[in-house]
């Protein structure tokens, strides 16, 4: 299927999306691959995980080219800081 711009959430949608579903993967995630990046399919529920951004939606765009992925870092409240400091 291929998605116009205009068929897209917006981008705050889409983080709620994310959001709901990371709550539900919560406890599955955390204790294992904290730190990491989940990348979130906001239409399937699928989720896909890496060290960056790019590795993890890499892999889902690898399953589904015209999904529509939001990232998230396990365990912290958002995925990336910029001028801050490195999490580990």
């Amino acid at each position: 299927m291929i998605r116009s711009i205009h068929q897209e959430p917006d981008p705050a949608e889409r983080m709620r999306s994310a959001d709901r579903i990371y709550d539900a993967l919560r406890a599955l995630l955390e204790p294992a691959h904290k730190g990491e990046i989940v990348a979130i399919d906001v239409e399937t529920g699928d989720y896909y995980l890496g060290r960056t951004p790019l590795e993890a939606c890499d892999k889902g765009r690898a399953k589904h080219p015209d999904s529509i992925l939001a990232c998230k870092r396990v365990g912290y409240p958002t995925a990336l800081v910029v001028g801050g400091p490195v999490l580990t």
